[in-house]
């Protein structure tokens, strides 16, 4: 009896271990549940939420990024174990590597190690920083100047260290490294991660890819579902207004949407086909939604009409059908399974282009035309050279990631681009070169080599693909190709997918190619713990530093601007505008230093060179003064973007005579080297000046170059016009004749010759351009419009008002037939009739004030005073500041006070 309890007690023990078995074992399929959870709400919401390009998405993204990776390493730290697979996956060391390039890029170093790593940042930072490495810069600033000192900024001017980066933007490539990272997180997580075991071998590690492939095609198909809506509604507007809509979904450049797709569609595509061994159950369900997926997947890329996504669905597409039929080689029987797969592809492609429909087949017509002269295309190439010369200046170690903006304006060939800023290279693989230099590009060669070497010798030992693995490689293939022609890859979201498509490929492989004994426990270091925690822990400290503005980016105030040339010492804004706050306190000599420094930074910058050449000019020294003068106009032929030579056009015609002459030297030079608004810069310039007949030469000079033909009939438009103003009306005739043969099918040159015959006063030659107008099948409206109005200039009111009554009953609600028409009653004294036209006019655009002033002109004219003073009142409202309309409502008013006090006088 007295061994009762004791038997009692080791049963009741036992439970309790059991219990406590069990416990765990739920804790951590609840903990694996939960980072499996957040994995693939992660590649639903970031595409859906503009590609996370948004700071606050951005700053959420990463925060999700570590914390996940502090989640993992948690989990290994309280199991022991988790790390087997790190030994045999060999793309660690090169990314160990590629964070020492980095970590060298932002390393503070002395001026001497600097000069001899990358002597062209040491020159960068000796011309843009003033007294640099003798003495810490603007430590001699103007000190009269009001500084307010924002948060970030040092408000010790003259006690910054003299030590800088090899990185020309450290905050920059901070910001840069720190995405980076996250891909790595993210990476190392569907990699690494330790499931907990199952009833089942392997069952555990079915539902994670189970789940993650779910998870990607639910993303792609509500992206593309996005994509389509927006289009059918776009494609309205676009079609109302002459143009054609590009399919973008929740993504705001449709090149970036389709490389979106491009990653995800060989998945799609491939479980439609095989239904995928992950999953072994509700096999049919998954085919069916998978192939829905894709073609409203394919549907999306055709719209996007991004070319680059075209290329690399179609390599893709190849690689997934050669690597299929490798992977599957005892299962596939050649000869007439291939032509069955044939007639599926060729069907499937009539579907989608019924699908599409007319709009969407012209949208793809119209890009497929656009390849052969794309002036996008030109220019891509155009700043692939000049990034060339970066590459030859910064060879080891580069600009710094996400510096290529930073320094690229030093090297961007002339013409100065006043609308557009090149952020990227729209080529990753040159910006890498650029970015990280030959060594950083060796290294990253090195990942992806090492990535391939890992995929392949782990499907050898599994004898097979494996499931999921032949449309990663097909995406890395498709994704590859792109990147050739854009930096999609950049974008948050794309890359977040692009990580955790190589991770799940890697580790699919691996669980493939040998079992690993996760009973077995391994001596896990006690920092991984440290490093777990750590990571949760530094979580708010990366919100809160992506989310605060640690960096001044107003350079309106002195401090903002002297401190963001310390972190970013080639913005030549924030060199502009240090000069326009401190250039007055500084010598002459420092200013004249100053205005070089931008210059050197950006030689294509007019503001720097207008200051520059005023400068010279001051100093008397005209000859130097006017070469810079021509350069400024050559660099940047856009005359708005000289705002310091001149502050419009009408002062153009009083500055002397030689600097007309750099000003006209440097436009030809312009226009010969075909630089963007070259010639109608030099035309706009010789008419300001008084020279029409010089401007009508350069219109026909440029017309005689041009081949495309809308372009050359703008130019003999355009000489044409200056011909007018010569008053040289035959010879305009010719140019505008020209320009119709050129364009037959376009309106405008129609439109000016008859307008000049009108001038000549020839009705009857005016009336066969219409004539042949119309029959080009051209709108009739625009020149029944054209010939009433030139019909009532020549006092012609029967022959104007017959014209205009024949475009009233076509378009009968036209504003533009009704109030021509309506003056033509006015001027033949039918004031009742044209009060009529009038205020249907009114009810048609009630904002018109000329409407309203018409109106009660008519009505004063019929002697319906009320009415004129309501009509009146209500052009006034509408246009407060015409003096016209009001001196005629004053007089009107006066006169009406005039006639009831004769009335009231009246016996």
């Amino acid at each position: 009896m007295a061994s009762i309890p004791l038997v009692l007690f080791k049963f009741m023990g036992a439970a309790v271990r059991a219990r406590l078995c069990w416990c765990t074992l739920r804790w951590k399929r609840w903990f694996d549940g939960f980072v499996t959870t957040v994995l693939v709400a992660l590649t639903i919401i970031a595409p859906l939420a503009h590609g996370s390009r948004e700071p606050m998405a951005v700053t959420t993204l990463e925060v999700a990024e570590f914390g996940l990776a502090a989640l993992w390493l948690v989990k290994v730290a309280i199991l022991g174990h988790g790390f087997e697979l790190l030994s045999r996956v060999k793309v660690y060391p090169p990314l160990a590597a590629l964070s020492g390039i980095i970590g060298l890029q932002l390393l503070p170093l002395p001026a001497a190690i600097i000069r001899t790593v990358s002597p062209m940042t040491y020159e960068v930072y000796s011309r843009s920083l003033p007294g640099w490495p003798s003495f810490a810069p603007f430590e001699a600033a103007p000190r009269s100047v009001p500084v307010d000192t924002p948060h970030g900024v040092d408000p010790a001017i003259g006690r910054m260290p003299e030590w800088h980066s090899l990185s020309l933007a450290p905050s920059t490539t901070a910001a840069a490294s720190l995405k980076l990272l996250g891909c790595v997180a993210i990476f190392s997580v569907v990699l690494l991660y330790p499931l907990a075991p199952r009833t089942a071998e392997h069952s555990s590690e079915r539902k994670f890819e189970r789940l993650i492939l779910l998870g990607l095609l639910t993303s792609g198909f509500l992206g593309s579902f996005i994509a389509l809506v927006k289009w059918s509604r776009q494609t309205v507007l676009t079609a109302e207004a002459g143009g054609l809509a590009r399919a973008s979904g929740s993504y705001g450049n449709p090149d970036h949407f389709a490389c979106f797709l491009t990653m995800i569609l060989p998945l799609a595509v491939d479980a439609a086909a095989f239904g995928l061994s992950t999953t072994s159950r509700r096999v049919g369900p998954l085919r069916v939604f998978s192939g829905l997926t894709a073609f409203a997947m394919l549907a999306a890329v055709v719209l996007t009409g991004s070319r680059s996504g075209w290329a690399g669905v179609a390599l893709e597409l190849t690689v997934l059908l050669l690597l299929t039929r490798w992977s599957r080689r005892k299962s596939l029987v050649p000869g007439w399974r291939t032509m069955r797969w044939a007639m599926a592809a060729t069907l499937i492609c009539l579907l989608l282009f019924g699908f599409i429909g007319g709009r969407g087949q012209e949208s793809v017509m119209q890009r497929l035309r656009e390849s052969t002269a794309d002036a996008t295309l030109a220019g891509r190439i155009g700043i692939w050279k000049d990034s060339l010369s970066m590459v030859r200046d910064f060879p080891l170690v580069g600009v710094g990631l996400g510096c290529w903006s930073e320094f690229f304006p030093h090297f961007e060939s002339p013409p100065w681009p006043r609308d557009s800023y090149w952020g990227e290279t729209h080529n990753d693989y040159l910006q890498a070169l650029c970015e990280f230099g030959a060594i950083g590009f060796i290294i990253i060669a090195w990942v992806l080599v090492r990535f391939f070497q890992d995929l392949v010798r782990s499907a050898q030992k599994a004898g097979t693909c494996g499931p999921l693995v032949v449309p990663v490689v097909a995406a890395v293939a498709g994704v590859g190709l792109e990147e050739l022609f854009d930096f999609a890859l950049q974008l948050p979201a794309n890359a977040f997918i692009f990580a955790m498509l190589l991770g799940l490929g890697l580790r699919i492989v691996h669980q493939s190619s040998s079992e690993i004994d996760r009973t077995q426990r391994a001596r896990v270091p006690s920092l991984w713990s440290i490093i777990g925690f750590a990571a949760g822990i530094g979580l708010t400290f990366v919100w809160i530093e992506r989310s605060a503005d640690a960096v001044p980016h107003d350079p309106r105030i002195l401090s903002r601007a002297q401190g963001l040339l310390r972190i970013h010492p080639a913005d030549t804004d924030a060199h502009l505008s240090l000069l326009e706050q401190i250039g007055p306190l500084m010598s002459p000599q420092e200013f004249l230093h100053e205005v070089q420094r931008v210059i050197w930074l950006e030689p294509t910058n007019p503001y720097a060179r207008d200051l520059y050449a005023l400068v010279l000019l001051k100093k008397r020294d005209r000859s130097l003064g006017l070469t810079e003068v021509k350069k400024s106009v050559l660099f940047s032929p856009a005359l708005d973007t000289h705002r310091f030579l001149f502050s419009d056009s009408s002062q153009l015609a009083q500055l002397p005579s030689d600097e007309k002459d750099a000003i006209s030297a440097g436009l030809t030079d312009a226009m010969a080297l075909s630089y963007q608004g070259a010639v109608h810069s030099l035309g706009d310039f010789y008419n300001a000046i008084g020279e029409p007949v010089r401007a009508a030469a350069a219109y026909r000079g440029a017309a005689a170059t041009e081949y495309d033909p809308v372009q050359r009939s703008t130019f003999l438009i355009e000489a044409g016009i200056s011909e007018i103003a010569a008053n040289d009306l035959d010879r305009a005739q010719i140019d505008f004749e020209k320009a119709v043969s050129v364009t037959p099918k376009r309106a405008e040159p129609y439109k000016q010759l008859i307008n000049l015959m009108f001038r000549k006063r020839d009705a009857g030659s005016a009336q066969k351009v219409a004539d042949d107008a119309i029959k080009n099948n051209l709108d009739p409206l625009t020149f029944y419009v054209s010939l009433a109005r030139g019909e009532a200039d020549l006092g012609e009111f029967h022959s104007a008002e017959a014209v205009a009554l024949k475009a009233l009953n076509d378009h009968p609600q036209d504003p533009t037939v009704i109030r021509i028409l309506g003056t033509i009653y006015l001027a033949e004294s039918r004031y009742v009739d044209a009060a009529a036209l009038l205020r249907q006019l009114c009810a048609l655009q009630p904002d018109a004030a000329d409407a309203f002033f018409s109106l009660g002109a008519a009505e004063e004219r019929n002697y319906q005073y009320f009415a004129a003073e309501k009509a009146f009142q209500r052009a006034i409202a509408l246009a407060p500041n015409n003096q016209d309309y009001m001196e005629h409502y004053n007089q009107f008013e006066s006169n009406l006070l005039q006639n009831r006090s004769a009335e009231a006088n009246t016996p």
